[in-house]
């Protein structure tokens, strides 16, 4: 008996990983938004932030649910050799066409939009390590909690820091979908890019 516990333990190791990829990297949620100029632009970038695509996440006129789907398609669509220190650019920009002092001053000041954007970026440059993100997203959440899309961001990232322990898995599923079935948020998030991420949410569900 002890040795079959020990040889399910040793598969489990093995094969859960393999299992489950990543609810952070795992969704081309972007080509709900294909028809999007930026989209489009974002994936053509290789993985690397241009200034046309750090201009309109800087905007707050500009829709949040097509910001982030402009950073989902910029590292989807990169080589696995691509650069990721998109989040250091964005911030650098910030300061310098925005009018904030430093990156204090762009979570103090900035706009929930500017600031999941920056979370997001953030979290796909170093995915490995997602508290750093997790505390801005948190930020964006306190100024805009009835947003669909900053809480389906926070909700990906908070997923992600889960990934390293599979006893957590369990949480992902009921922490998305709670997310997507509350009415009561802002519809700022495309339906085919809510579907698109919770398809593949959906592996964690049993």
């Amino acid at each position: 008996m002890k040795k079959f516990f020990v040889a399910i333990v040793a598969i489990l190791t093995v094969a859960l990983p393999s299992f489950a990829d990543s609810p952070l990297t795992s969704t081309d949620f972007y080509k709900a938004y294909a028809n999007e100029s930026i989209v489009q632009a974002a994936t053509k970038c290789n993985g690397k932030i241009s200034k046309e695509v750090m201009a309109y996440l800087s905007s707050d006129k500009n829709p949040i649910g097509v910001k982030v789907a402009a950073i989902n398609a910029l590292y989807m669509c990169a080589e696995e050799t691509a650069p990721r220190e998109n989040c250091d650019a964005f911030v650098k920009y910030l300061i310098k066409n925005c009018n904030f002092q430093d990156e204090n001053g762009i979570i103090g000041l900035g706009s929930a939009s500017v600031l999941t954007s920056m979370a997001y970026l953030m979290a796909l440059d170093n995915f490995s390590n997602v508290q750093p993100a997790a505390d801005i997203i948190y930020c964006a959440m306190d100024k805009e909690p009835d947003s669909m899309c900053v809480n389906m961001i926070a909700g990906l990232i908070v997923c992600e820091s889960f990934m390293d322990n599979y006893l957590k898995w369990g949480k992902i599923y009921p922490i998305m979908n709670s997310v997507r079935s509350n009415t009561s948020f802002k519809q700022d998030m495309s339906e085919d890019a809510l579907n698109a991420i919770m398809d593949y949410i959906e592996i964690y569900k049993d």
